[in-house]
């Protein structure tokens, strides 16, 4: 099992699951993103971690604007 630091390095690490009784007529694997594993229980929380991560460098961006 895998311990993160954090939650947020949980985000993109969303597990995938092999589908067996529903696809067995199939000759193919079909896999399925367990979207509900992430943190936010959705696919956006790819999308609010990089917003997350963009706002910060945004503030440290405005911070160095004005201390010159």
């Amino acid at each position: 099992m895998k311990i993160h630091d954090n939650i947020l390095s949980t985000v993109g690490n969303t597990p995938m699951v092999k589908l067996n009784r529903l696809v067995a007529d199939l000759p193919c694997t079909v896999l399925a993103k367990v979207e509900t594993f992430n943190p936010g229980n959705s696919i956006k929380d790819r999308m609010a971690l990089k917003i997350y991560r963009g706002r910060g460098k945004e503030r440290s961006i405005e911070a160095r604007r004005h201390h010159h």
